[in-house]
């Protein structure tokens, strides 16, 4: 027999009269198991009141942008080798001059700085499939990575003369190191173009520094692979290839390293996915024009929301009366942000996240 604290127990005295028992006693084996909410992984308990029906993407390239950027940049370096081959191959004249030694490098550098900047400049777009994000983010790019890729092939060139590049005297270590420099402003370059169409001071800085360490990884593979394959096309095909992995791979590390604050959809045809907050103010929105784009999502407005980031300190506020903004389960026209939160747009569910260092700015704490 259950003790008293396993039961409860109902007095009838004061029920209107009815013909019923002196007792009404509910024992807690007869009431059926009731399933607790789900609560998404990352979510404070308690939080988890909204059950959508999309179920978690398995995609890794969805879930890691370094991954993300590594295979784009690679796609971009095929590309360029692919170009790089019809126009140039191994057909370039031995006695050209100096000055056209340096325009031939000049339009190389631009041919690589340019599709490697593009397929890394579309990649966000393609991901999520917004198509106007793919083309806006991909011909930005294209153009800041091939007019840098240019300055940077052009100076490049002449820093690897004068350093004894290309002679029969110089040593390997020399060598390298001369190319490793050249390819190194290349890649600045790319990364360059990439905080550009991100319209980021934040992401302009990650691109420099991931450029240039890609940039620098590139062209200290580049004579080692050739000594390997005795130089052609094949040379070049890996090393411009792996170059274009190397850059989009240290963009995306450099970003994952400075990040202050980011989302991660936790729930959505987006799950897993990863947005981090570079600007101060971001947009999130129904329209390609917004920096955190949910696409075809009749719930979700134009300009749907905007997060407000001062100081390590963060905030939402719905900019649509008709469209509503859940933080925790709850509608909200404005409000604070902390580390842990969940924030719901039509079938999207975002995860607010902090990085450790600001944590301490949370103001539910």
């Amino acid at each position: 027999m259950p003790d008293d604290e396993n039961r409860i127990v109902l007095e009838t005295e004061d029920l209107p009269e009815v013909k019923a028992p002196g007792k009404i006693v509910i024992e807690l084996e007869d009431l059926d198991d009731v399933e607790p909410a789900a609560v998404y992984p990352g979510m404070p308990p308690g939080s988890g009141d909204f059950a959508p029906t999309v179920k978690p993407s398995g995609n890794p390239i969805v879930q890691s942008n370094i991954l993300q950027n590594v295979l784009a940049g690679a796609i971009g370096g095929l590309l360029a080798w692919l170009i790089t081959e019809i126009v140039f191959g191994d057909h370039s004249s031995t006695t050209q001059s100096i000055e056209q030694v340096i325009m031939h490098t000049a339009i190389f550098g631009g041919i690589i700085g340019g599709f490697m900047g593009a397929a890394l400049g579309a990649a966000e777009g393609v991901i999520t499939r917004v198509a106007p994000v793919a083309l806006r983010g991909g011909v930005i790019a294209l153009g800041v990575g091939f007019l840098g890729g240019m300055i940077g092939g052009a100076t490049g060139q002449i820093l690897y003369g004068m350093m004894g590049g290309g002679s029969f005297q110089i040593s390997m270590g020399m060598q390298v190191l001369a190319r490793t420099l050249a390819w190194g402003l290349v890649g600045l370059f790319i990364g360059l173009g990439q905080g550009i169409s991100f319209r980021s001071g934040k992401k302009v800085v990650n691109g420099l520094i991931g450029g240039m360490v890609g940039g620098l990884v590139g062209g200290l593979l580049f004579d080692l692979i050739g000594s390997v394959t005795v130089g052609g096309g094949t040379s070049r095909f890996l090393a411009i290839t792996l170059m274009g992995a190397a850059v989009g791979g240290a963009i995306g590390m450099v970003d994952e390293i400075r990040k202050e604050a980011w989302l991660k959809v936790i729930a959505g045809p987006m799950a897993g996915k990863e947005y981090i907050l570079f600007n101060d103010v971001t947009r999130l929105g129904s329209s390609p024009k917004c920096d955190i784009v949910i696409y075809r999502d009749p719930q979700v407005a134009p300009q749907q929301a905007t997060i407000q980031g001062t100081n390590g300190r963060y905030s939402i506020v719905n900019n649509s009366s008709a469209n509503p903004v859940y933080l925790n389960g709850r509608s909200v026209s404005s409000s604070a942000l902390s580390n842990g939160q969940s924030i719901r747009m039509g079938s999207t569910v975002f995860l607010f996240q902090l990085k450790a260092t600001n944590q301490s700015f949370d103001f539910d704490k």
